[in-house]
């Protein structure tokens, strides 16, 4: 989680949107004081509107969630 944070630095004004990512990585947001945006995987639409509609600041996503499986 450290190397994480020194890559991408959350704190507490982020929203971060999750999307198909292993535990620890929700729990990265969550120590920095961001907001972690959980998303239903079956729902319908683009995830930019999301990102819009939510507020969110940085999105984390699996690769195989961006290849659609």
């Amino acid at each position: 989680m450290r190397e994480l944070q020194a890559d991408h630095p959350l704190g507490p004004g982020d929203r971060v949107l999750h999307l198909g990512l292993p535990l620890w990585e929700y729990l990265w947001p969550l120590r920095t004081g961001a907001a972690v945006v959980l998303a239903d995987p079956w729902q319908e639409g683009e995830v930019g509107a999301l990102v819009r509609e939510l507020g969110v600041t940085a999105v984390r996503v699996a690769p195989g969630a961006l290849l659609g499986g």
